[in-house]
């Protein structure tokens, strides 16, 4: 068994999280634009075409968060 294949658990993990965004997201979706420093750059209006399309299971990858975005605009440590 792999688990980190394409027909892996994480796989079907990403799969079942883009059928339900799929489902449940607006056509246009609120977010928070990050510069590399990870500081905040103000709000954004992303298209859920994009965001389902960073789902897709052999693109998408976890990237651990050391920073909390606050809904409303700035970062916190999450020490």
């Amino acid at each position: 068994m792999v688990l980190n294949a394409r027909s892996g658990y994480r796989a079907h993990y990403r799969a079942s999280v883009r059928q339900k965004c799929d489902q449940l997201l607006q056509v246009v979706v609120s977010g928070r634009d990050l510069d590399g420093q990870f500081e905040d750059c103000g709000p954004v209006e992303i298209q859920k075409t994009f965001l389902l399309a960073s789902l897709v299971p052999r693109l998408s990858k976890v990237w651990v968060c050391t920073k909390r975005i606050r809904p409303f605009g700035g970062v916190d440590d999450c020490h």
